[in-house]
């Protein structure tokens, strides 16, 4: 998993899918300048654009857009 989670137990990840590639990364700067813990910033990963931060308890959220 990228990145490499430190949950042993207790934790998820929630995945948003959007519509559109350009949303992951309208997100990701929305979300940034709401001051949120970045894990992973923007990247093309092989399920597509997508970048993942923590929520307050600690738990992942990926956003995401797969390829065409």
């Amino acid at each position: 998993m990228e990145p490499a989670t430190s949950i042993t137990g207790g934790g998820c990840e929630l995945a948003i899918r959007t519509t559109d590639p350009t949303q992951v990364d309208a997100t990701f700067a929305t979300w940034q300048n709401l001051g949120v813990t970045v894990l992973q910033p923007p990247i093309n990963a092989e399920f597509g654009r997508t970048f993942a931060i923590a929520d307050p308890d600690g738990h992942r959220i990926r956003v995401f857009n797969p390829p065409a």
